[in-house]
């Protein structure tokens, strides 16, 4: 009986394995394919670190009761470990320092239109301190050139103006801030470029599809650099526009299954519609900054995860900082509406992507909880002339 038990036990463990393996895999080299012929790759790719932790606990107990079967795993993790690194590099005791001599300093963050996070800041106009603490968070890092995703002046209207205490305060003399047309009146929001060094030519690129009207603009500049000219893209991705009934829907699954399962449908569907959009998007931001001589620097909340099909899009033979020189999963973004999402620690959706010519130095993420995002530090060092 015992025996027969075992049998049982190692066999749903080997098929257990398999399944987990088999996903995997189809995780690792999926992303390449397009969202729009197969929108379900995108929920692999979601997937992928915690098929990796399944492959890894699988190890683990064949380690325990025979040694011999885990080989095929460790084949598999050797051969996917490309994507392994992209997902998790793993580097104990990296730490972020003072910037070196001849380094580049860049900064990427989504300001959540200087929305406070922390309810404490949400009352009796207490969102100007909420302004003032984000400007601290940036100057602790002093960077050279910082890109911002849903930057606005609305600020400017209570005499905060945040451009001119980037300007003046900060010390960054030359900047792009077009703003959006998404709203009437004297406010501007968008994406926007600071930089201590001088701007030599910008300018703002539109999505040529009616559908994305209401996504940020991409801004690009051209940068001086002691010498050098760099491409400085600043991008923001599709949003999945979940709500808070969203979640709250979802949230009842446990007491009320209609419920939960018409909120599941409905993320699904958002979720599938988002990975094409993302896609669409890609392709067409990769030939804006394959248009361009220039080494390029790409700062951006691509509201999607490593290995998804957008980031490798955008990646293309390029460097991701946090990959080159960060260690963990690197956490970028803390939902302020659901639970899980906020724990979850797979959702870096915020990167610094450099031509291959640059060489990543450092890299770290910002503590604060400012916003729902956290920000994005990197020193890079400048290609070498030819």
């Amino acid at each position: 009986m015992a025996r027969n038990l075992q049998r049982i036990s190692g066999g749903l463990l080997l098929l257990t394995n398999a399944l987990f393996a088999a996903a995997y895999l189809a995780a690792c080299r999926i992303p390449g394919l397009d969202p729009s012929e197969w929108p379900h790759a995108g929920f692999l790719s979601l997937a992928l670190p915690y098929l990796l932790a399944g492959i890894i606990f699988h190890s683990l107990l064949w380690l325990l009761l025979r040694p011999i079967i885990i080989l095929p795993n460790l084949l598999l993790l050797i051969l996917t470990y490309g994507s392994i690194r992209q997902v998790i590099p793993v580097r104990p005791g990296v730490g972020f320092g003072a910037k070196r001599n001849g380094s580049l300093r860049v900064m990427t963050w989504n300001l959540r239109s200087f929305t406070p996070f922390e309810k404490e800041f949400s009352e009796d106009g207490r969102n100007i301190r909420q302004h003032s603490l984000i400007f601290e968070e940036v100057a602790r890092f002093d960077p050279d050139i910082v890109c911002f995703q849903e930057f606005t002046d609305a600020g400017k209207l209570g005499g905060h103006d945040p451009v001119r205490q980037l300007r003046q305060r900060l010390g960054y003399r030359y900047s792009f801030f077009p703003g959006d047309d998404f709203f009437k009146g004297d406010v501007l929001s968008g994406t926007a470029i600071f930089s201590k060094y001088r701007i030599l030519r910008a300018a703002q690129v539109r999505y040529p599809v009616d559908r994305f009207y209401d996504n940020e603009h991409t801004l690009w500049a051209d940068i001086l650099c002691n010498g050098d000219t760099v491409r400085v893209h600043v991008m923001h991705l599709q949003s999945y526009r979940f709500l808070p009934r969203d979640y709250r829907t979802l949230g009842k699954m446990r007491n009320d299954s209609e419920t939960g399962q018409k909120g599941a449908r409905l993320l699904y569907r958002k979720l599938r519609r988002t990975f094409i959009d993302h896609g669409e998007q890609s392709r067409w931001l990769r030939n804006i900054v394959d248009s361009s001589r220039y080494p390029f620097i790409i700062c951006t909340d691509l509201n999607n995860v490593p290995g998804s099909y957008a980031y490798r899009t955008l990646l293309a033979g390029g460097l991701d900082a946090f990959a080159e020189k960060g260690s963990g999963f690197g956490r970028t973004y803390i939902s302020p509406q659901s639970r899980w999402m906020g724990i979850l620690p797979t959702l870096r959706i915020d990167y610094i992507l450099t031509d291959p010519r640059f060489e990543t130095e450092q890299v770290t993420r910002g503590k604060a909880r400012l916003s729902d995002h956290r920000a994005v530090v990197a020193d890079l060092r400048m290609p070498q002339k030819e």
